[in-house]
């Protein structure tokens, strides 16, 4: 696993921001009891899938460094399918307008991979799904969700040539036909992952504390999506009136914020944990 310094300065690089940001960032987090702590440099405490969830939620979510803790613990605590009385906004102009649309799947196993279904339980938290994609990312799964989509993307002109090559090669030289294959058919799969082909984002939206998973396919701009999962505060937040400050002082805000990163984001992260692990 990484060590704090090393993923503040990963997500800086990825985020494209300062990594002395970043370094404040997780300081504010390991103060705050949010990502793991203790030793120092290579000795460093190694941060677990849901510490590396919250950098991620306090890096895109935070409108200050100082806010960084208070923004990790909200956002973490996002619900799935919030009332919608307690995510509304104000447009442009000051007007309560309603929330984005949260897309309700009535056959979710006829659409949803089967390893994304955790994102749309009822009451899942936003830290937790997060996090459970860290963890996909760190394992590799992430990377076989995303290549099993992508079958109506791949050249049928690269596969006819390289069964081709295979089927005149001579005996002898046959598994260095399938070998040359696989290589470039591995390329042009990533090829087609970095092109988002098939897409993964993670959005963070505020003043109002919302967030959106949305996974699915995309062909000349186009995109279908097969997941849409959103979060926003729980009832009982709205409800409590110890927060009714927080809430009015969000409302109050007439323009919104939206931070996404993307199955790329993710994928760097999860090979640079799973690296560490190797070590």
């Amino acid at each position: 696993m990484l060590t704090l310094s090393h993923l503040a300065n990963l997500l800086a690089l990825l985020l494209g921001e300062r990594p002395e940001t970043m370094q404040l960032i997780g300081r504010n987090l390991r103060e705050a009891g949010l990502v793991a702590s203790g030793g120092r440099g290579r000795g460093g405490a190694r941060q677990e899938p849901r510490h590396v969830a919250n950098m991620i939620i306090a890096a895109c979510a935070a409108d200050q460094v100082a806010d960084a803790a208070s923004a990790a613990a909200t956002y973490a605590d996002l619900e799935h399918s919030p009332p919608a009385a307690a995510a509304r906004v104000r447009g442009r102009r000051g007007a309560l307008v309603a929330p984005p649309r949260i897309q309700r799947m009535s056959e979710p196993e006829a659409t949803v991979p089967r390893e994304l279904m955790f994102a749309t339980r009822a009451g899942a938290r936003f830290g937790d799904v997060l996090a459970a994609l860290v963890e996909l990312a760190a394992d590799g799964r992430l990377y076989s969700v995303l290549m099993s989509h992508l079958s109506e993307f791949v050249d049928r002109d690269l596969l006819r040539a390289g069964a081709d090559a295979i089927k005149h090669a001579p005996r002898g030289r046959r598994p260095a036909a399938t070998a040359e294959l696989a290589a470039r058919m591995a390329a042009h799969v990533q090829t087609l992952i970095d092109q988002s082909a098939v897409y993964l984002k993670i959005s963070v939206l505020r003043p109002m504390p919302a967030a959106e998973i949305e996974f699915g396919t995309q062909r000349d701009g186009t995109a279908m999506p097969l997941l849409l999962a959103g979060f926003g505060l729980p009832a009982a937040f709205a409800a409590n009136p110890r927060n009714a400050q927080r809430l009015n002082a969000w409302r109050s805000m007439d323009r919104g914020h939206r931070v996404t990163v993307s199955h790329r984001t993710l994928l760097s992260i999860g090979q640079a944990m799973a690296v560490e692990e190797q070590r």
